[in-house]
């Protein structure tokens, strides 16, 4: 049987990842025909073939077969896409900034698992488990923010030593912004509500509350009540209608997204039955990314492919949910329609729990900037009394 030519393109984290599962697994059926790179003259420990910085040149070989593209630019890896089509290649990626903005879907040349989960295989999960459909899909899709997360409720750090610590093992941006800001879990929810559901959600369909406001007052606020936060994108569809979001959520401690830690992801599935699935795996690093985008190799040569559909416009509706905010600035009159249940004050701050619309909290300038954070309160905990540390005031 001929072996499969693969053009690798990028040598970084996740390419090196691709790298090393291809010589473990498949130097018997897959052949790594050329590695494109940026910087031609670096040397790269491990590598042991020729690099080129001629990237068209490599995928325009007529010897390729398959181009895993491992590099995380758009604007060049859109060009990279394009040229595969005309060569009637595959393309393999972990670039979830590329897959949301195709507006193609089903591709039959096109396979990205490794841009939402990791090591978690929830896009073929989600293609190939649930005939009768998904009803609501919640997740932790960031393993830096949940190594974050991991040193402050499970080691007992602050906040700011808990990112220090995750910088230094490489897990954050050098600008944590990109990190902490909710991007990232919100591209990667809008690409898997189009295996979910079928529908195709623009940005301003996410609401987006970041962890960039998340400080030591929080932390002990969190800890004195026994509860752990976690970084969770949840995606809901009821008559037609989905609700969308990405929000630190304050969860109990036996809760099995509280049991999430470290660099894993976890996606919770309920079916249209009423059944729920929990999964989780590694979701950040060189080896999770690297065994993602060679298992969609795999995939892809044993026949698998993503169903063909055309996707629907998502119809949005305001998601009312409980939540704690804490700000130094009261914020309530920016609201139309919200329900104050208490509020208290801690060390100069003051605490608001409320129920109000999510998507209009999140379009508040102190909410968005960061001045202020949010913790959506689990279903689990709505009838939970909180303890505050110091008086209460009167709402």
């Amino acid at each position: 049987m001929k072996k499969l030519n693969i053009a690798l393109i990028g040598f970084g984290t996740a390419g090196r990842g691709f790298y090393e599962a291809w010589q473990q697994l498949g130097t018997t059926r897959f052949n790594i025909h050329g590695v494109a790179v940026k910087d031609g003259e670096k040397e790269r420990y491990g590598l042991h073939l020729n690099a080129t910085t001629d990237v068209l040149g490599l995928i325009n070989d007529p010897t390729v077969d398959v181009v895993v593209e491992a590099t995380g630019n758009v604007k060049e890896a859109k060009l990279w896409y394009d040229a595969t089509i005309k060569n009637r290649q595959v393309f393999v990626t972990a670039n979830k900034q590329l897959v949301s903005q195709l507006n193609a879907f089903g591709n039959q040349n096109l396979l990205y698992e490794a841009s939402c989960g990791g090591a978690l295989p929830i896009v073929r999960l989600l293609e190939t488990c649930f005939p009768h459909g998904v009803s609501s899909i919640r997740g932790v899709l960031n393993g830096s923010t949940n190594y974050i997360l991991t040193r402050i409720f499970v080691d007992g750090f602050t906040f700011n030593d808990g990112l220090l610590i995750a910088k230094e093992a490489g897990f954050v941006e050098a600008d944590e912004r990109l990190d902490l800001d909710g991007g990232d879990p919100a591209t990667k929810l809008r690409i898997l509500c189009r295996h979910a559901f079928g529908l195709r959600l623009h940005a301003d369909d996410v609401s987006v509350f970041p962890l960039i406001g998340f400080n030591d007052v929080d932390v002990k606020f969190i800890r004195r009540n026994n509860l752990v936060v976690r970084y969770i994108a949840t995606a809901t569809v009821e008559d037609g209608k989905i609700t969308a979001r990405v929000a630190p959520e304050l969860v109990a401690a036996e809760h099995p997204f509280a049991k999430v830690l470290n660099e894993e992801n976890a996606v919770s599935i309920t079916d249209r039955g009423g059944e729920s699935y929990f999964f989780k795996a590694k979701g950040a690093g060189k080896q999770p990314t690297g065994t993602a985008l060679f298992n969609d190799l795999e995939a892809w040569s044993q026949g698998f492919r993503y169903k063909k559909r055309k996707l629907a416009k998502a119809k949005s509706t305001p998601e009312i949910e409980e939540v704690i905010v804490r700000t130094g600035n009261d914020f309530r009159s920016e609201l139309t329609d919200a329900e104050t249940i208490e509020s208290w004050v801690e060390s100069g701050q003051r605490f608001y729990r409320l129920r109000c619309c999510l998507n209009e909290l999140a379009r508040i300038p102190n909410v968005r900037s960061g001045e202020a954070s949010v913790f959506v309160v689990g279903k689990d905990l709505t009838q939970k009394t909180f303890k505050p540390e110091y008086h209460r005031l009167e709402c």
